[in-house]
């Protein structure tokens, strides 16, 4: 019986690594990178710029990012997604409005 099992094993190695090959090796890889863990001060200087002007200049997100050793792209995203979210919830009480009315 030990035998029999060992060979059971061996046949579903062989066609997981069929499939991963097919799958282009991509098994072990996780679909999105872990999140960064931000500190502190990159997040209050974040919050207060947004709250002052909620679409940077290319000189600022140039200047955050040398600061903070993160890429412009990364700081770019921030803000994006922070005026949509913004852009939301503005939306929301715009139409909770209209609805008392």
């Amino acid at each position: 019986r030990g035998e029999e099992k060992e060979e059971d094993i061996e046949e579903k190695l062989k066609k997981t690594r069929k499939k991963d090959k097919k799958a282009g090796g991509k098994k072990n890889k996780e679909p999105y990178p872990q999140k960064r863990l931000v500190s502190k001060p990159l997040m209050d200087t974040l919050w207060t710029t947004f709250k002052l002007n909620k679409c940077l200049t290319r000189r600022k997100s140039l200047l955050l990012a040398f600061e903070f050793s993160m890429t412009e792209r990364q700081i770019n995203q921030w803000f994006f997604k922070k005026r949509k979210k913004y852009n939301r919830e503005m939306d929301k009480q715009k139409y909770k409005k209209i609805q008392k009315r």
